[in-house]
């Protein structure tokens, strides 16, 4: 990590709210993320929180049925984040119906029926990011600033469900 990276603090009242308000969404059961097989913790905090665009492809890209959410997902929201999240045929539509403003206008988050394609639409996704300058960024950001406060307010409140299943037990 760099120096300049390593040197942001997190602010106290952020943690504080992330303990306490926060639902932990483990991809793996409870005993072995505690031994470093997934982090259970919010990504890296002073990296996310300096950033303007949280790019996530979750950890288990499926063309099945499910919806399949780790502790990733939130980032953007709760970094505040200009959110890119793909990992399966209805993940965004489960988040849109949740109220999370998802950045449609700037990403390709239409359904996709196969994990290649999933792997692809985000490859996709990547490359607008990557011709875009920095100003760009910045512009999107501020225009859509409504947006993404709407996204941490909804972490804030939304009450979770979370459903254990026998074969993560």
């Amino acid at each position: 990590m760099s120096d300049s990276e390593t040197s942001v603090k997190v602010d106290e009242k952020l943690l504080e709210f992330k303990k306490n308000k926060l639902p932990v969404i483990l991809d793996t059961p409870m005993e072995r993320s505690m031994h470093g097989s997934v982090n259970v913790e919010i990504p890296p905090l002073p990296i996310t929180m300096t950033s303007y665009i949280s790019c996530i492809l979750e950890t288990m890209v499926v063309a099945e049925d499910i919806i399949h959410l780790s502790e990733k997902s939130w980032n953007p929201f709760i970094s505040k984040n200009i959110p890119l999240i793909l990992g399966n045929k209805y993940l965004t539509q489960y988040l849109k119906g949740l109220g999370f403003w998802l950045a449609e206008d700037l990403f390709d988050i239409t359904p996709q029926d196969s994990v290649p394609a999933i792997i692809n639409q985000y490859k996709r996704n990547l490359d607008i990011i990557h011709k875009m300058s920095y100003e760009d960024i910045h512009s999107y950001y501020v225009k859509n600033q409504a947006g993404i406060e709407r996204n941490f307010s909804l972490i804030e409140t939304i009450k979770f469900d979370s459903k254990i299943f026998p074969s993560l037990v």
